[in-house]
């Protein structure tokens, strides 16, 4: 017949830390960043002046090197960094689970917990970048720069 089903060890661990994983990311998400972020003023400044600083040294023949950034430990991106792990960890241990024949509920949780944790940290980003974007492309439209 089948081979017997071992433990849950491998499943419980990535379970746990999945959770773990999954928890730290929806309530990093819910109750927003820990440090303040910068305002949008002031981000749209600082992009504007450091797209002119690199359109002014192109057309100058010159390669543009932007200014060094003097940015502490940014707590947001040390928890935005271990829910990722974390998740891949669980994704892992759940996986490792399944081949070891162990019961296959831990290790299904495990998975799934794992990689819900890094699904929700990967749109986070992709909703960031997206906003980035149109942030920049209104700035290069004001500046009446045409790229096409």
């Amino acid at each position: 017949m089948g081979a017997e089903r071992k433990g849950r060890t491998l499943g419980t661990w990535g379970t746990i830390i999945g959770l773990i994983a999954f928890g730290i990311g929806i309530l990093h998400f819910t109750f927003g960043p820990i440090n303040e972020p910068q305002p949008v003023e002031s981000f749209v400044a600082d992009t504007t002046v450091k797209i002119k600083e690199a359109v002014k040294a192109k057309m100058q023949g010159k390669e543009y090197t932007p200014p060094p950034s003097t940015q502490s430990l940014d707590i947001d991106d040390l928890l935005y960094k271990s829910v990722m792990v974390a998740g891949l960890i669980a994704v892992g241990l759940g996986s490792i689970g399944f081949t070891q024949k162990e019961e296959w509920r831990p290790s299904g949780v495990a998975f799934i917990l794992g990689a819900a944790a890094i699904t929700l940290q990967l749109s986070i980003a992709f909703v960031g970048a997206l906003i980035v974007f149109l942030i920049i492309a209104a700035i290069i439209s004001g500046l009446g720069i045409d790229i096409g």
